[in-house]
């Protein structure tokens, strides 16, 4: 019976240069495919062709879970919101060179034995999620900085703590927004938001509560809630720990030992698939903005690019991703979409 986990390679419905070309973006699945279309059309009939993808939909129709991901695309994308740093080259279209260096260093499409391997419990390393609090919505906003960056700070308090604490991204958001330079504009950078949790702490959530709505014309909702300042004072961290941008292993080496890390990249088509799986970016794909995640996880995949992915806690909501085999509202990210495209990464040490 297929599915939407159903390997493309399993399904005689595309050649093998085009199965090859897909495995580089990280699609190597019934749905990766369906739900990678429905935000990157273009882009994939141009990789891979319009024949072989007509192929396709003949033997597929979207199921269930596609059409229920088509109308929240349609309905309300979600927001991003993380800015790229200057020394960062930001390419305005996904790079086609880029590509075909991950195309060169690629194996095989997966087959089923390998992806039972790959997807098994005991290949994902989670040594942060148990010091995770659950997933928040960022809502309208460009907050996602202050939300990964809140969420390694609560992640640390708990692991090194013992303090099941629940900050504010919006303090966190109103300090990295006074201090970013760019007052009235959507979206901040990581650098800007750990270095306030140093200098000016966060409160908790009690203290200031997010609001998920713009208000036009007050980008960080000032002023302060009565008291926020004071409270944030009293919880600072104690310095920045910054981190290798581009070294997915770097990540991974922080989180063997429980240590979360922010980071953000550029976003060139929309993550639609509802367990969670990031594409790499398609060739010519147009830049829509950067985001930020916290990294809590990763799990090695020897037939994606990079060789594994990074599990990262989001802040969209656990409705998106909401079928994620760890928890719903987390992301995977293939290892070479950082390695590649990272503008930032960075944690904290209490």
């Amino acid at each position: 019976m297929t599915s939407w986990a159903t390997l493309l390679s399993s399904t005689d419905s595309l050649s093998q240069d085009a199965l090859l070309k897909l495995q580089a973006v990280a699609i190597t699945t019934v749905g990766d495919l369906e739900f990678s279309l429905l935000s990157n059309s273009d882009e994939l009939r141009l990789l891979v062709g319009e024949k072989e993808l007509s192929s396709f939909y003949k033997t597929f129709s979207a199921g269930e879970d596609a059409q229920r991901v088509a109308m929240a695309i349609s309905d309300k994308p979600p927001a991003l919101g993380a800015v790229p740093p200057p020394e960062v080259q930001v390419l305005e279209k996904a790079s086609e060179e880029l590509f075909f260096a991950t195309l060169d260093s690629l194996g095989p499409p997966p087959n089923d034995a390998q992806a039972s391997e790959s997807g098994g419990a005991s290949a994902r390393t989670v040594s942060c999620y148990d010091y995770m609090r659950p997933v928040r919505d960022q809502g309208d906003r460009g907050t996602c900085v202050a939300h990964a960056v809140s969420a390694v700070i609560e992640s640390l308090e708990k692991s090194e703590r013992g303090q099941g604490v629940d900050l504010s991204p919006q303090f966190l958001y109103w300090a990295a927004k006074h201090n970013d330079g760019h007052i009235d504009k959507p979206g901040t950078l990581i650098r800007v938001a750990v270095e306030q949790a140093v200098v000016q702490g966060v409160c908790e959530e009690s203290n200031w509560r997010y609001q998920a709505n713009v208000i036009p014309g007050n980008e960080s909702h000032c002023p302060p809630h009565p008291g926020a300042v004071e409270k944030a004072a009293g919880r600072k961290a104690d310095a920045v720990v910054q981190v290798d941008r581009n070294s997915s292993n770097a990540i991974c080496e922080l989180i063997d030992r429980s240590v979360p890390v922010a980071f953000s990249l550029p976003v060139y088509a929309l993550w639609p698939h509802p367990a969670g799986k990031v594409p790499m970016p398609i060739p010519y794909a147009p830049l829509r903005g950067g985001h930020a995640m916290c990294a809590i996880g990763y799990r090695s995949d020897p037939t994606a690019p990079g060789g594994g992915f990074m599990t990262a806690k989001n802040s969209w909501g656990p409705d998106r991703a909401d079928q994620h085999p760890l928890a719903p509202g987390y992301y995977d990210v293939p290892f070479e979409y950082i390695d590649k495209y990272g503008w930032e990464a960075a944690t904290l040490r209490l």
